[in-house]
């Protein structure tokens, strides 16, 4: 996967006119890192990136783990609502064991199949902001067990959502920071490797 983006570039992936017109803002016609482009659009608009494009193997594996890190940090909204539903942490265990070798393809499924259902018992649940925020904690890692290449900046939005279902805005704040850290992180890490 390139590291890089320009305007053009943008417009052939059919990029949305109003985050488009932030990143020509920023950056006019310029081509830029996705660095860059996190500095200026955020977490959501480089995911999408990274989604809209073929990525190796290795780069794969790192955004399905990005996934699994934005909804382990949430987690722990749903555990405090239903302590003893160890479903959603298992599917997230349950992605990095996968690519440590240690379960199967099958295993996972299971695993994501046993957070869909956790997700769904805390929706019905429902009736407060806090079970919101355990929906959507569980909702995110079963987004992280699916399959985070397809659709990453989802499972940040379920993630973010749980943060701000349960403490408003500071809460949702610092939880974009983290994902923006954590995306950063992985940004730098494909440019010293490419």
């Amino acid at each position: 996967m390139k590291n890089t983006i320009n305007n053009k570039q943008l417009k052939k992936l059919n990029a949305c006119k109003s985050r488009y017109d932030v990143f020509f803002e920023a950056h006019g016609e310029k081509t830029v890192t996705l660095l860059d482009v996190l500095e200026s659009n955020g977490v959501k608009d480089v995911l999408w990136l990274i989604d809209e494009q073929d990525k190796t193997t290795t780069q794969a594996d790192d955004v399905m783990l990005l996934g699994a890190d934005f909804a382990e940090n949430v987690l722990h909204f749903f555990e405090s609502k239903f302590p003893g539903d160890l479903r959603p942490r298992a599917a997230i265990n349950g992605v990095r064991d996968f690519f440590l070798g240690k379960i199967s393809k099958h295993r996972l499924k299971e695993l994501r199949i046993d957070a869909a259902d956790a997700a769904r018992a805390a929706r019905s649940a429902y009736d407060v902001a806090y079970d919101v925020a355990a929906c959507a904690a569980a909702r995110s890692a079963y987004g992280a067990a699916y399959n985070a290449a397809c659709g990453a900046a989802a499972y940040a939005d379920a993630a973010y959502g749980a943060a701000r279902s349960a403490y408003a805005a500071a809460y949702a704040a610092a939880e974009r920071q983290f994902q923006t850290n954590k995306l950063r992180e992985m940004l730098i890490k494909w440019e010293n490797e490419a």
